[in-house]
């Protein structure tokens, strides 16, 4: 697992794929408290370990998911610990050591009580004008027996630092948090975004081009199903992985003759944290 969280972490740029930055200068602050203990914040990387199991690395063909992946930076826990939680509902009921005789994280505590282990952040970030910061857990990736917790900071103005919180969901049930392993994923988003879009439920056959369009895709994926299952009874159950996905979606292109937009995206390119001034 540690090897595996390694990889993921240490993808270079060229692997992140090729991506030109938002027009004009929008920076994305985070100022270090003095005296703080330095945490790695780097772009989420693509692969996960989990998704590279698979045979043929078959989930990695669904671009939704790998793009989510990426869509933000982890900050990276420092240093190996195993936390336990015995049930209670009190503050102490968690149990947090180091690691093969090493220290417990300084930055890693027991406030709330209920199972729940906060990582506290030792930056201030700031945001352009008008975005907020979603604080999550990373994209895609599963502990057994622990669970995010998630929060949306406005940091284009807020003076106060934020703590990223799991919450424990078995009892007795040791969980580890390897060095280097991600804690925590920051995903800006603009402020009022959600709120200026007004939802509406139409029937399909309200848009008849978008109609037609469905229909060929439809016919195209029960084709492809249809040869899954007919490779599943020839060759066993992991016969369905012998068989591509259509993969229309990731080259932008559809059964019916739809294409995407020219800012298709295909891969992320999110920029690293550098020194300023």
């Amino acid at each position: 697992m540690a090897d595996a969280q390694r990889n993921e972490t240490a993808e270079t740029e060229s692997a992140r794929g090729p991506g030109a930055p938002p027009a004009g200068e929008r920076f994305l602050r985070a100022y270090a408290l003095q005296g703080g203990t330095p945490l790695r914040i780097v772009p989420a990387p693509r692969p996960r370990a989990w998704i590279d199991a698979f045979p043929r690395r078959f989930t990695a063909q669904c671009l939704p998911l790998m793009m989510a992946n990426q869509s933000g930076w982890w900050m990276l826990n420092p240093t190996a610990f195993r936390v336990t939680w015995d049930g209670r509902e009190a503050p102490n009921a968690l149990a947090i050591e180091g690691v093969d005789g090493g220290e417990k994280p300084r930055t890693v505590v027991s406030r709330f009580g209920y199972g729940i282990v906060s990582f506290e952040v030792p930056y201030i970030f700031r945001t352009p004008p008008g975005m907020n910061m979603l604080v999550r857990g990373p994209s895609n990736l599963f502990k057994d027996g622990i669970a995010p917790i998630e929060g949306l900071v406005e940091t284009d103005w807020a003076v106060a630092t934020f703590a990223m919180h799991w919450k424990l969901t078995r009892v007795g049930h040791p969980v580890l948090f390897e060095a280097g392993e991600p804690f925590c994923m920051l995903v800006p988003q603009g402020r009022g975004e959600l709120e200026a879009l007004q939802p509406v439920l139409q029937k399909l056959e309200d848009d008849p081009e978008l109609h037609r369009q469905y229909e060929a895709w439809r016919i195209s994926r029960k084709q492809n199903s249809d040869m899954r299952h007919v490779a599943a009874l020839v060759g066993g159950q992991m016969g369905v992985y012998d068989i591509p996905c259509e993969l229309h979606y990731t080259r932008g292109t559809s059964p019916g003759g739809a294409s995407a937009p020219d800012d298709h995206q295909t891969r992320r390119s999110l920029r690293d944290f550098t020194a300023g001034s």
